[in-house]
Parts: C-alpha cells; structure tokens; sequence
C-alpha cells in the first residue's frame, strides 16, 4: 500500500509541477497541498512503521529517530486531514460568497492558505511534541516509540481535536451547506438566466457565466468523492486515536491501512475528475516515448 501511495502521489506531483501545458489554477494549488502532505508522509513515515510491524512493535533505532518518527507522524498526519478540509473550506467560500471569492482569491490567496494551514498545524502540536521528546517518552519503555499521550492529557485532547478532528468535522459538516448553496444558486442562476447575460461583469475575467457552472459543478463533484472517501477512511481511526490521551492502546491494523487507502485514493480522484490533469499524462507520456532520433 505505502508503495502504491508514494507512485500515485509522486507521479502526480510531477504532471502538476513539470508539465508548461498545465496551466495551475487556485484549485491545483490545494490539490498539491494535498499530495505532498501524503507523499511525504509514505517517505517519511511509513518505513518506519512497517519495519517496526515486521519485528512485533519493537522499535529498533535510537532515540532520536524515534523522535523524528513521531514528530513527521503527528505534522504529516495532521497535514494529510487539514488539507482536505483546505478544499472543503474553499469550496464553501466559493459556493456561498461567489462574488467575494472571484474578486480576492488568487494563486497567491491559495498558497499563503496552505502556508499557513502548515504553520498552524506546528503552533498546536510542537508545544506538546517538545516536552514530550524531552521528557515524557523518557518514561516509558524504550522498545516503544510512542507519544506519551498520558503524561500530557491536557495538550493531548486539544491538539487531537484542533489538528486532526476538526478537520474531518468541517469537511462532513460543511457538505451540506455546500450542497443546499450550489442547488440553489444553479436553481437561481437558470431563472435569472436572461438577466445574468446582461450582467457579463458578474463573472470570473474572461470568463462566461456557464463556463463558471460547470467548474463549479465539476468543483462539487469532486468534493463529493472525498467527503465520502475520507469518511470512510478516517472515521476508524478518529476514534481509536481520541482514546490515546486516556489510554495508551494499539492502532488496530485496518484503521492504518484505511488511512493508506484513502492517500491512494486520492490521486487517483484528482485524476478521474480533473481532465485537465488526464491530459496533461498523455502529453507527459507521449512526449517521454517520443525517440530522440525522431
């Protein structure tokens, strides 16, 4: 799984970073976010993970590794959930303040976002991650690498709520929201059609007011697939992990491999979604089997 989540994810970094016939807009910029978020981490921090599966749980590295280990867990997996939410909060910007959206947000808008989507993530867990590296994981056992949740209950049940539940929260939360906002400005939009045509200044620069209704149609399409997916595949482990400040128990094996699942999938949503990102492979492939000679 972890390597199929590195392919998938590494290939598609590439078609949205190397190919000039793609143009990036503000919504390439949140899906980058996200597959980095998910690259990294299978790079990072799954082979850590399954070496340490295949000798029983037993953490063989030093100290410090285990502390890099756990600090890219925590910052990466939090990265992983917050971006989605990043897509789903744009989503809502867009759908329920169309005008405000198309007049402030840019390329630059959405990279500043993710920015500081990750320097959030940082302010809320390093000022646990700190002093559990420095002193509570000293406590236990050192053939374990874990956080010691237990030592710091209180920074654990804040920090597990901010940068991983309420992510997932806001992404099942706000669908509907979406959903009610899109059916009814389409409804609104297929009425007032013969006044919208005389208001061309409405619309995004260069623009027409359909070609705004079917991005937007296609924006909700592919939220949709994700709201469902991550659902799915995140629930399990959201609620195993809001044990750990209590407890410190065992990640149940199906609760990772559906988080590695739902990093798979996810490229290869951007991908069945997007044509724009199908085309630019086939460009990508053709011109890689293009002989020099020819």
């Amino acid at each position: 799984m972890e390597i199929l989540v590195i392919v998938l994810n590494g290939a598609l970094l590439i078609i949205l970073t190397t190919s000039y016939s793609l143009r990036i807009s503000t919504f390439h910029v949140y899906v980058v976010n996200v597959t980095l978020a998910n690259f990294l981490h299978a790079i990072l921090v799954d082979p850590f993970s399954i070496i340490t599966d295949i000798h029983g749980g037993v953490w063989i590295f030093s100290y410090a590794v285990c502390s890099f280990y756990q600090f890219s867990l925590w910052i990466l997996s939090a990265a992983m959930q917050n971006a989605h939410a990043l897509i789903t909060l744009n989503r809502l910007w867009a759908i329920i303040f169309p005008i405000h959206y198309r007049q402030t947000h840019r390329r630059t808008t959405a990279v500043l976002l993710c920015i500081g989507m990750w320097i959030c993530i940082l302010i809320i867990l390093l000022p646990g991650m700190i002093p559990d590296a420095t002193y509570y994981r000293l406590l236990m056992d050192r053939d374990v690498c874990r956080v010691n949740s237990a030592g710091q209950v209180d920074w654990s049940i804040t920090s597990h709520f901010l940068a991983y539940g309420l992510a997932e929260f806001i992404i099942v939360i706000a669908y509907p929201f979406i959903v009610y906002a899109h059916c009814r400005r389409k409804k609104t939009t297929g009425t007032s059609a013969p006044t919208t045509r005389a208001l061309p200044s409405a619309t995004a620069a260069g623009q027409l007011p359909s070609q705004n209704k079917t991005r937007s149609s296609k924006r909700l399409h592919i939220l949709t697939l994700l709201t469902v997916s991550v659902f799915i595949c995140w629930t399990p482990g959201s609620v195993v992990y809001s044990i750990l400040p209590f407890r410190n128990i065992d990640i149940p094996l199906f609760a990772d491999l559906l988080f590695a699942f739902q990093a798979a999938l996810d490229p290869v949503l951007f991908m069945v979604t997007l044509p724009e990102l199908r085309q630019s492979a086939r460009r990508l492939c053709c011109r890689g089997s293009v002989h020099p000679g020819a």
